[in-house]
This record gives structure tokens, sequence and C-alpha cells, in this order.
């Protein structure tokens, strides 16, 4: 048979493409992204997560614990259906870059419902102070993150599937050593990672609430997402490689420039920039966190007007406590103490005879 009898096919036979490529064009993206180990894995650990936080103190309930544990996995693996989603769509006959993409993120929102479904049952066991709050902390910190973390890693799988979670853990350790490494030289005590989430600092009060610098830090983690999903777009197979471009530019150039100014924003802080806002004000704010940041810079008079703002918030603290303590136990003729076993003894005096109530 010549090349041209070679080439003949029946009307009714399908030409098959020969080549290493899994026949999967028929099948829904969203169930082949679900049956992949590395979505699997990211679920189950999630859940194994979720139920360890059930009985643990301060993160048993919905509050910014909780969202902080769920938002450090979510950063460090929550790349993962990305990843599988990259991997799975290259394979295809008729290969597309969106839908996985669309597919990956969806599939990474999907699984942060685990762990807030988990913990709204465990109020059953445990009551919830206000779970409102808790819920806004949730989607402040662990969405972002998620939706970040699954398209750098649709981005990762694509410029290079095969070294894509090596890729990912090298931009989430070096991402993290840039926002922790201020903390280490001072005097900054709090800190913002884009996939890891955020930190208050040691000492913040017992009710956390989202601040403008939260919300404009989250806002900059978005136009991130929409950066690396632009990557995947352009790295990707398909013909969207300049709505790519274009989503990398518009999203990406905003962003930096929101990480550029972090001072400006305040979610970041420097001794020199410290030392100028206490010039220019002439004093500082007398408050915990700004003192805790003054101590490793500014001029030596506004470290001085420091020590002195927390010997008088020392002062007064120990004063409130004394009258505390004195509305309590009402020392008028009778003297409270608490047994070793917790039961509360009370003597008095009645008519020159001692008398024991419990």
């Amino acid at each position: 048979m010549g090349p041209r009898g070679a080439a003949r096919r029946s009307e009714g036979e399908v030409i098959s493409e020969q080549n290493d490529k899994l026949p999967l064009a028929t099948a829904s993206r969203w169930r082949e992204l679900w049956r992949c180990r590395g979505t699997w894995a990211y679920v189950a650990l999630l859940t194994a997560v979720s139920v360890v936080c059930a009985f643990l103190p301060l993160a048993d309930h919905l509050g910014y614990e909780l969202a902080e544990i769920v938002a450090l996995c979510a950063g460090a693996f929550g790349a993962a259906p990305g990843v599988a989603a990259a991997r799975t769509e290259i394979w295809r006959n008729r290969a597309d870059a969106a839908p996985a993409l669309g597919a990956a993120v969806l599939a990474g929102l999907t699984a942060l419902t685990i762990p807030l479904g988990i913990i709204l049952l465990n109020g059953l066991r445990r009551p919830v102070c206000d779970p409102l709050a808790g819920l806004v902390l949730y989607v402040a910190l662990a969405v972002p993150s998620g939706a970040l973390a699954a398209a750098l890693g649709v981005a990762c799988g694509f410029a290079a599937h095969r070294r894509a979670g090596w890729i990912v853990a090298a931009v989430f350790a070096a991402t993290l050593f840039a926002a922790l490494w201020p903390i280490a030289r001072g005097p900054q005590i709090f800190a913002f990672h884009h996939l890891g989430g955020w930190f208050p600092g040691p000492i913040y009060d017992e009710a956390i609430r989202p601040t403008r610098a939260l919300w404009i830090f989250r806002a900059g983690t978005i136009l991130y997402a929409g950066a690396c999903a632009g990557a995947a777009l352009l790295a990707g197979p398909g013909l969207r490689r300049t709505a790519g471009l274009v989503a990398l530019v518009a999203c990406g150039a905003p962003a930096a420039w929101l990480s550029l100014h972090a001072e400006r924003f305040h979610f970041r802080a420097s001794a020199a920039g410290l030392a100028g806002h206490s010039r220019g004000q002439g004093h500082l704010r007398r408050t915990r966190r700004d003192l805790l940041l003054a101590r490793g810079g500014g001029s030596e008079q506004a470290r001085k007007e420091s020590a002195l703002g927390a010997c008088r918030g020392l002062t007064l603290s120990l004063l409130s406590s004394v009258r505390m303590v004195r509305r309590v136990c009402k020392c008028r003729g009778s003297a409270r103490v608490v047994s070793p076993t917790g039961v509360r003894r009370s003597w008095c005096r009645r008519r020159g005879r001692s008398s024991r109530r419990w």
C-alpha cells in the first residue's frame, strides 16, 4: 500500500492522533481533579488539622487562631489541586489552561469549607461566642491564601510540571523568610504574609478584629492571585495567552506597588519610619503596640517617653487590679480564702463566736 492508500480512511472511522496524550477529553475536569492524589491529600490534611483544632484551646471555635492555622495550611499545601489540574490538563487532546485554572481555584476554595463545617459542628460541644466575627476573620485570612496558592500551583504546573512542587515550596519559604526578617531585625513585631496569613504580634487583645491594614494587604493577595492566574494562562496551553499577559500586568503591577509601599499602609514598620513619626507628632501614642515598636529604634527622647508610658501603664494596671480585688473580697469584717480544692470558705465573727460557712 502506497502513501496515498495509507492516508485513506473510511467516513465512519475515527482518526486518532498517535501521541502519548491520555484520552481525557470526554471526562469532566472537576471529577478528574478530585480523583488526583494531591487533591485528596490536601483535603485529608485540612480535615485532620480541623479535628485536632477542635480539641485545642483557643482554636476550638471559629476565631483568629483557627483562621490562621487554616491559612498556613492553605498557603503551604493549597497548591496541590492547582498542580494536579495543570498536570491533568497537559495530557488532554484539546488542552486549555482556563478551565483547569477555574477548576483548581474552585476546588481549593471548596476544600476550605471542610474546616469551617467541622468547627461549626464542634460548636454543639463547645458553644461559640461570636461566630460572625470569626467568619469574617476566616474569610479575610484563609480564603485569599487558598486562592493564591491554587493559582500559584496552576502556574507552576504549566511552567514546569515535574518540579512544580519544589517551586511552590521555594516560593513559600522565600516569602515567609522575607515576612519574618523584619521581626528578627526589629522593631517590627507583627507579620503579614500573602500565603501564610497575619500574625498580629505577641501582645494583642483577646478579641481580634480585622484592621484596615489587613484588608489592604488581602487586596494585594487577591491581586497576586490574579497575576498568578495570568501567568498560568500565559504558560499553559490554549489560545488565551494575550488575556494572560493582560491579567499578569494589570494585577501584578498594583500588587507590586502595594508591596513597595508597605510602610505607608502599615503592614510593615521600620525604626526610621517610627523615628520620623515620633518627631512629626511630638509624642508617641500610649499604646502597647507602639511602645513595643519604639523599643528597638527612635530617638533617645522617644525611648524615654516610651519607658515612662510603660511604667505609667503598669502602675495603672496594678491599681485597677487592687481595686478589683477589694471589690470582690469586700473586706468589711469578713475574710475569704480559697481552699486548695477550689471551695470558698468564709469566716465571720458573730457575737464573738466564729462560724464556718461553705
